[in-house]
């Protein structure tokens, strides 16, 4: 339908802008059997040392070091953090799991296991890459996006929480 294509068409203007206003596109590639990002130019921008790694949204993304490869870029177990364009770890590769959500604020677990592209377990907080720190501890059975607004939900022992950056 008409209406279908204007969504899919606004849909596609929208992710090549937010492409466009990253700036430097940098591309997963794997050497032997880690993995780092190159540039337009095949050269490594940052070093093959990740097990798994994601794609850039914008300035961030996941990467995972000792984890078991069963399906391509989601592996099972091992330990997870968030690194910058620049390689640099902006929330440390020491979690059971994380999660980009929204902006620079990551859902973060400990004592979870990642199997099957499912969370099994542990508990969930939030970490702030730009601030590099937890800003809601890993307490809670479950935890939401955080909105544009700075609003998130947590939920633990059945009890929905409202959750807003800055609180604790």
């Amino acid at each position: 339908s008409l209406q279908m294509k204007r969504i899919s068409l606004v849909i596609i203007i929208s992710v090549m802008t937010a492409l466009t206003l990253c700036g430097q596109t940098l591309t997963p590639k794997q050497d032997g059997r880690l993995w780092g990002f190159v540039d337009n130019n095949d050269a490594f921008v940052i070093k093959p040392k990740y097990t798994a790694v994601g794609e850039f949204i914008c300035d961030y993304t996941w990467v995972n070091i000792g984890g078991k490869l069963k399906m391509e870029h989601l592996p099972d177990g091992g330990k997870w953090g968030v690194i910058d364009k620049q390689g640099n770890e902006v929330c440390p590769v020491d979690y059971d799991y994380v999660d980009l959500l929204n902006g620079t604020v990551v859902a973060v677990n400990k004592g979870g296991m990642v199997k099957s592209a499912h969370v099994n377990g542990g508990k969930w907080g939030y970490y702030d890459v730009a601030q590099k720190k937890e800003i809601v501890l890993p307490l809670y059975d479950q935890a939401s996006v955080f909105t544009s607004n700075g609003v998130g939900w947590v939920q633990k022992d059945s009890h929905l929480s409202r959750r807003v950056l800055g609180d604790e």
